[in-house]
């Protein structure tokens, strides 16, 4: 008996240290790597996520919640609104604007992160309210697990979860050999799953757009798609021609098109043509964002034509994929090399500037770092307010800064320029290219000033985020100036 017992001790004793020691791949999103501790002065803390898994995963209304060290009460710290996507095996980070790899969600306002230097927890919360991930440091009272993650790291550095149970510091620091093995180990102990980076160049945050780790390839179907348009301006509203054809005598019985983030379209079957022999007859299904044609064979000799009316692009240049799945077999449907459109720069309204989430930040697509063309008139010279210019057009005005000096534009000048979307002190700016600058013309009217109250100017934040008075040409009547304070009031307030 007593043999048997111990045997037993022993074979359980395996057991729990093979769950440590060994854990396997995590089969969710995880928190992968966290700067709680800048330094002063930088806007430099960040979290990022991880897929270890075989599927995307959208990150529409996911969030980041954060506890304090010996908190009893959960803040939201950020709620992901755009249709942001993670990639098998890809990343994603939320961060300041001072993170060396420019984050996918930027804070502008280290308050905004706020992750405690002497303790604190960070938790992933998917849109059913389910905690899918959570880390604690330094002493945080409600790790996963039976301790924290670290403790006691240097300004800059981090923690970053382990490729498998033999990573270390060094391994999955730049030239380690777990490097470019992912972040995907998971015993959720957070003592036991972590590795402390205690120099700033160990430390290696990755976006959305940084290389799947492991290298991940995606199984394909076979199918050849095109777009017509492919080349497009900003803000355009269009005839969008998709041809799809069969690939290496492989039919094709069904297809799956996802249109880009922040394209519009009805998704309504009267601005929907199908064309081709036997594709008209699909049954068509409409989901979200997401378009499936079903029931149809679509032979070699065939091809299926998508014609969608009425089409507006997005307000920003760039390039876009139009993402299409084919079903070789009925029902597997797998992706194909799917077409891209290029955006290219137009003149849109000013007021789309100023779009905010309820923190303040410029709402994606018109986000920080986007590039974007205004038309409109000078209505503050260089020199006034010392390097910064105002232009206004008939529906907001915003103000253009840039450390390099341009042609001293004066008030009066009509221009057209290109430029970056950036913001400083919660005021949205564009961030001039001047190679792009075009003076039309210069001594034309200003736009009129728009008559406001101060009430009016104090509630300027709207409560859904727009700013649409931010950076426009204004007046108040009957004011008063009070010296003591440098204010000034109207009756109103």
């Amino acid at each position: 008996m007593r043999r048997m017992g111990f045997q037993k001790g022993l074979f359980w004793g395996i057991v729990i240290l093979g769950q440590t020691a060994f854990g396997q791949p995590a089969e969710h999103l995880v928190i992968s790597e966290i700067r709680y501790y800048q330094h002063s002065g930088v806007n430099e803390e960040f979290v990022e996520l991880y897929n270890p898994t075989s599927k995307p995963v959208s990150l529409y209304n996911w969030k980041l919640m954060y506890k304090s060290k010996t908190g009893t009460s959960w803040k939201t710290k950020v709620v992901f609104s755009s249709k942001h996507i993670i990639r098998p095996h890809g990343f994603f980070l939320w961060g300041g604007d001072a993170v060396r790899t420019r984050p996918d969600t930027v804070e502008t306002e280290a308050s905004k992160i706020g992750l405690g230097n002497s303790g604190g927890h960070i938790a992933l919360v998917d849109p059913n309210g389910n905690t899918v991930d959570k880390v604690a440091w330094a002493g945080g009272d409600s790790p996963e697990g039976s301790g924290d993650a670290g403790k006691n790291i240097v300004e800059g550095g981090s923690l970053e979860r382990k490729a498998h149970a033999n990573s270390t510091a060094s391994s999955m620091s730049p030239g380690g050999e777990d490097f470019f093995s992912g972040n995907g180990y998971d015993t959720d102990q957070n003592w036991n799953d972590f590795v402390v980076h205690n120099r700033f160049a160990e430390t290696n945050p990755q976006n959305s757009q940084s290389p799947p780790e492991p290298e991940w390839i995606e199984p394909f179907g076979k199918g050849t798609s095109l777009i017509y348009p492919a080349k497009v301006k900003a803000l355009d509203t269009l005839l969008c021609r998709l041809v799809i054809y069969p690939e290496d005598s492989e039919p094709i019985y069904g297809i799956r098109l996802l249109l880009p983030a922040y394209w519009e379209w009805s998704f309504r079957q009267e601005d929907l043509e199908l064309q081709g022999s036997s594709f008209p007859s699909a049954n068509v299904q409409f989901s979200q964002d997401t378009l499936s044609f079903l029931d149809f064979t679509l032979s070699s000799s065939d091809s299926a034509v998508i014609l969608l009316h009425h089409v507006i692009a997005p307000p920003v240049a760039g390039k876009d994929t139009f993402s299409i799945w084919v079903a070789n077999a009925p029902g597997n449907f797998l992706p194909i090399s799917s077409p891209v459109v290029e955006i290219e720069p137009n003149v849109i309204p000013i007021s789309l500037l100023h779009r905010n989430d309820l923190q303040g930040i410029p709402l994606s697509p018109l986000g920080i770092g986007a590039w974007v063309m205004i038309s409109g008139i000078v209505t503050v010279g260089y020199g006034t307010f010392s390097s910064q210019i105002y232009v206004q057009d008939q529906t907001g005005g915003i103000c253009l800064y840039s450390l390099e000096t341009p042609t001293p534009l004066a008030l009066g000048d009509s221009i057209t320029v290109q430029g970056t979307i950036g913001q400083f002190r919660g005021m949205t700016e564009l961030h001039p290219d001047w190679t792009t600058l075009v003076i039309h013309k210069k001594n034309c009217p200003g736009p009129r000033p728009k008559i406001m109250t101060c009430n009016e100017v104090n509630s300027a934040f709207y409560p859904d985020g727009r700013e649409p008075d931010e950076g426009r040409l204004i007046r108040i009547l009957y004011v008063t100036y009070d010296s003591e304070t440098g204010t000034i009031g109207d009756e109103t307030g």
